[in-house]
C-alpha cells in the first residue's frame, strides 16, 4: 500500500463546497453524534460533520494546534512478525521518528495553504478568543507499508502501494472550547501494478502529496465559508 499515506456567513456555504460523496457511516459517525454533531451530505470530504445553525462567520481568525499522528492497532506487532532478523526490526524509536516527521510535515502543509486564505489571519501563538476558530488535527490509522529501519543495513523493500492513513481533523470555538466541526477522510495511495522500490523518501513524498490535497481542501472551504 502506497501512503495515502489526504466555516460561512452561513453554514449552507461550507456545506456546499465540500461537495464530493456521501458519509460513510461508523464509528466516526458515533463519536460525532455523541459530540452533538450531524452529519453534512454531498460533502467534498469523505465524512464531513458540524453542531446545527451554529454561525461560523464570526470567526475572523484560524488558530492551529500541532498535528497529533498515531498508527493503526497492531501496525508495530504486524510489522515485525514476518522480520527474523534482529537488526530488521522495527523499534519504538522508528515508530516515534515516523510519528514525529509526518505530524511536521502536516503542519508544515496546513499552515503553508492557511497562510495563503485572503478570509483568516492564521494566528500563530494565541488560540483563545470568541474570533478564533482553532483546528485540531490529527492522523490516525496510519499504516506505512515498508518503513526504513536504522540500523538495518542495506534493505530495499519493493511494495505496490506506500500505505494509508485517515485525517480527523476537529474544529473548535476558540472562546468555549466547544467543537463545532469535524472533518474524517482516509486516504490510501494508488495500487500499482508492479512492485515499487519504498524508502522513508517515497513514503514522504507520497503523504506530503495527500497533506497537500487536504490542506488545500480545507482552506477553500474556510474561504468559501467566510467570505
Amino acid at each position: 500500500m502506497k501512503t495515502t499515506t489526504y466555516v460561512g456567513a452561513l453554514a449552507a456555504a461550507f456545506a456546499l463546497i465540500f461537495v464530493s460523496g456521501c458519509s460513510n457511516m461508523n464509528t466516526a459517525s458515533t463519536a460525532a453524534q455523541a459530540d452533538g454533531l450531524t452529519v453534512v451530505p454531498d460533502a467534498k470530504f469523505k465524512e464531513f460533520y458540524r453542531k446545527s445553525d451554529t454561525d461560523f462567520s464570526k470567526f475572523s481568525q484560524i488558530g492551529m494546534e500541532p498535528c497529533e499522528v498515531s498508527f493503526r492497532k497492531h501496525w508495530l506487532r504486524d510489522q515485525n512478525s514476518n522480520r527474523t532478523e534482529l537488526s530488521n526490526r522495527v523499534t519504538e524509536e522508528d515508530v516515534n521518528r515516523i510519528k514525529s516527521r509526518l505530524g511536521s510535515s502536516c503542519d508544515e502543509k496546513f499552515r503553508d495553504s492557511l497562510e495563503l486564505s485572503t478570509a483568516y489571519k492564521l494566528v500563530d501563538h494565541d488560540n483563545s478568543g470568541e474570533s478564533v476558530l482553532v483546528l485540531r488535527p490529527k492522523i490516525i490509522d496510519l499504516d506505512v507499508s515498508a518503513p526504513d529501519v536504522r540500523g538495518a543495513g542495506f534493505n530495499r523493500s519493493f511494495t505496490t502501494s506506500s500505505g494509508q492513513m485517515t485525517l480527523s481533523l476537529d474544529m473548535v470555538d476558540g472562546s468555549s472550547g466547544e467543537v463545532l466541526a469535524r472533518i474524517v477522510e482516509r486516504r490510501r495511495d494508488h495500487e500499482n501494478v508492479n512492485m515499487q522500490p519504498t524508502s522513508s523518501v517515497t513514503n514522504q513524498a507520497d503523504s506530503n502529496r495527500i497533506l497537500s490535497r487536504w490542506a488545500k481542501m480545507l482552506r477553500e472551504g474556510l474561504d468559501a465559508a467566510r467570505l
